[in-house]
């Protein structure tokens, strides 16, 4: 931690240095460990404000807060950036209590105006309101439990049901095919794979560049039957199948043949007409 300490005075001075403030008030650090991991508690990070070569105030040295979920405060036992919350064991619990709220408070405006709007209009309502909020960083938010995923889930069944008028226990099933809505399984696996379409044309930041590799480039003298699809790790826990580094390649390993359209638009309609295909029509009464 002495090191981490010097690392954010050097960034403090730097700051200075071009006439810029650091607001240590919204530094903060997390320690991500395994839930079984103890981590010292008495660990502390410094960041010393000032100039160096002048008498040392003690009040321009301040102590950053660390982020876990043994903090009395609520609000400090995850991190909020970018609108996912982040907490110490990366399981997503925090996010999805946060998220589920969201929800709830949208499902009870549908609630409220079903009987007042058109179907078109709570639909509308329904996209902007409720479903935006399952389609932000899905790839990312899908890390968590199943039983956090089957929560949302219940969340987005009990949405649909108020904006189609059916009844509390009517199946959903054919709900979400008539409106043309993807569930929320075909939500991630929609985020997932046009993530990976990205990687796979490399039109992706080059960050994610070396990240996956297919097989054609592993074994290139090699002539594969499956030479288009992503390495896998052999997971040794089922928690890693549910990350992205194994979850994402091996949901665009899925797809078979849908992979190969180079245009992200074209791929991505095709993707949602082979995740929510269009209903049959009705038959004709000639």
């Amino acid at each position: 931690m002495a090191r981490a300490s010097s690392e954010l005075t050097k960034m403090a001075q730097w700051f200075q240095a071009n006439k810029m403030s650091l607001n240590t008030s919204k530094t903060k650090y997390i320690i991500f460990h395994a839930p079984g991991k103890k981590v010292n508690s008495d660990i502390a990070l410094h960041i010393d404000e000032n100039t160096p070569n002048t008498p040392h105030d003690p009040g321009r040295v301040t102590t950053v807060e660390r982020i876990h979920s043994r903090h009395p405060d609520y609000n400090s036992q995850a991190f909020k950036l970018l609108g996912i919350y982040l907490d110490e064991h990366l399981n997503f619990n925090h996010n999805t209590t946060q998220l589920s709220n969201k929800l709830s408070k949208a499902n009870f405006f549908l609630n409220r105006v079903k009987h007042t709007l058109s179907p078109r209009a709570l639909k509308s309502l329904y996209l902007s309101f409720f479903h935006s909020h399952l389609l932000y960083c899905a790839t990312i938010y899908s890390c968590t439990s199943q039983s956090n995923i089957t929560n949302l889930f219940k969340q987005q069944k009990k949405a649909i049901r108020n904006i189609s008028g059916a009844q509390y226990l009517d199946h959903t099933a054919p709900l979400f095919e008539q409106l043309r809505i993807l569930p929320l399984d075909k939500i991630i696996i929609h985020a997932k794979a046009t993530f990976m379409h990205s990687i796979y044309y490399q039109y992706a930041p080059n960050s994610f560049s070396d990240t996956w590799s297919t097989l054609a480039q592993l074994q290139p003298e090699m002539n594969l039957r499956n030479s288009h699809n992503f390495y896998l790790s052999f997971p040794r826990i089922e928690l890693f199948k549910r990350l992205p580094l194994y979850s994402l390649p091996s949901t665009w390993n899925d797809l078979g043949d849908l992979r190969f359209q180079p245009n992200k638009f074209t791929f991505r309609t095709s993707l949602y007409d082979f995740l929510q295909p269009l209903p049959p029509p009705l038959p004709s009464l000639v």
